[in-house]
């Protein structure tokens, strides 16, 4: 099992490899790790999250173990630390790393996976046997009266049916309801668990992946998917990307950081350079845009009408390429790239 520091050492590697301008390591980590690793129909770039990778493949062999199957690795497991209980803090002191592992894999996906049978040898209190946490982790009414910290489900059982006396004095109707829906699986002795979600065709690797990773609470933009499918390099693919998510390097973004001396257009040098400035409103892009209607393209485009930088002519319903309207989007990103490009020629050379 590869420890955590490896992993960070290759994630710095790889973070390395995205932003860095030349061999020395170098360069402005515009857009943050945790929107980098989501997928690219969710503004990200599609590159896994190590540690959660880690602890998805983890959980795999994890909920095989909960599950007593029949692998020899099980076996052993079993024999030697006994079963994985996700609720309850293991005593275990001298245990392997990969027993710790998968002990700190299943308490992390405990959120995930709900309990399918209940037995008799459940804890009334301290299993998930009727919701998918446990009762004494939840705010529930019951009668304090009695001392249920060792009850077991057998407990509230008698000739193979509820003991509806007892679970009537211990809970309240709300939840003596619930324990009615419940059947009880006499003949066995282990506790069968399985994901929550549905996996959809996804392995349970990639379903448990898909839980751990960060999630935008916005509703997912189709814009994203429709710039990953443009016919362009890959450089301009990245670099509006970089635009869309507002990280653009520009003068303005680069004072806001302490970086530089002027936060003017390096193009007009009359006003504030944002990336809305350089791409729409500066005079000498105005020219380049006016030019490119001028040639028969985007006639009936209002260009200077919507905000460039925010992506909305990748929706797709602005635009007006009267002479072949399947490539508009690819003509819009190559003028922005020509554009930022111009501008740092101007700037640095």
């Amino acid at each position: 099992m590869i420890p955590d520091c490896i992993l960070d050492s290759i994630t710095k590697l790889v973070r390395k490899f995205i932003w860095a301008k030349d061999n020395n390591g170098k360069g402005l980590h515009l857009v943050g790790w945790k929107i980098i690793t989501n997928p690219k129909s969710e503004g990200g770039l599609g590159i896994k999250d190590l540690k959660h990778m880690k602890n998805a493949l983890l959980s795999k062999h994890a909920l095989e173990l909960m599950n007593d199957g029949d692998k020899i690795w099980i076996k052993l497991m079993v024999s030697k630390y006994g079963r994985i209980d996700p609720w309850q803090v293991s005593t275990l002191k001298k245990v392997s790393w990969t027993f710790r592992g998968l002990m700190y894999s299943v308490r992390s996906v405990k959120n995930s996976i709900t309990q399918v049978n209940v037995i008799n040898s459940n804890h009334v209190l301290h299993d998930p046997w009727l919701f998918d946490t446990p009762l004494i982790m939840m705010p529930t009414f019951i009668n304090m009266q009695y001392d249920m910290t060792t009850m077991l489900i057998k407990d509230l059982r008698s000739n193979y049916h509820w003991n509806w006396t007892l679970v009537c004095e211990l809970f309240p109707p709300s939840l003596t309801a619930v324990i009615e829906e419940k059947q009880v699986h006499e003949d066995e002795d282990r506790v069968r668990w399985k994901l929550k979600k549905k996996t959809e065709g996804k392995s349970i690797t990639a379903a448990i992946y898909e839980d751990c990773r960060y999630k935008d609470s916005n509703p997912q933009w189709i814009g994203w998917k429709k710039l990953w499918k443009l016919k362009i390099i890959p450089k301009i693919k990245i670099f509006l990307w970089k635009m869309l998510h507002g990280r653009l390097p520009t003068s303005q973004y680069l004072q806001s950081l302490g970086i530089g001396t002027s936060d003017l257009c390096s193009l007009c040098n009359s006003t504030l350079e944002t990336s809305y400035h350089l791409f729409v409103e500066c005079r000498v892009t105005q020219l380049v845009w006016l030019r490119i209607r001028n040639e028969g393209f985007l006639q009936s485009w209002n260009l200077f009408n919507q905000d460039l930088t925010q992506g909305g002519w990748l929706e797709g319903t602005n635009l007006g390429y009267l002479n072949n309207e399947s490539n508009a989007g690819e003509l819009i990103s190559c003028t922005l790239w020509a554009i930022w490009i111009s501008r740092c020629n101007h700037l640095f050379r």
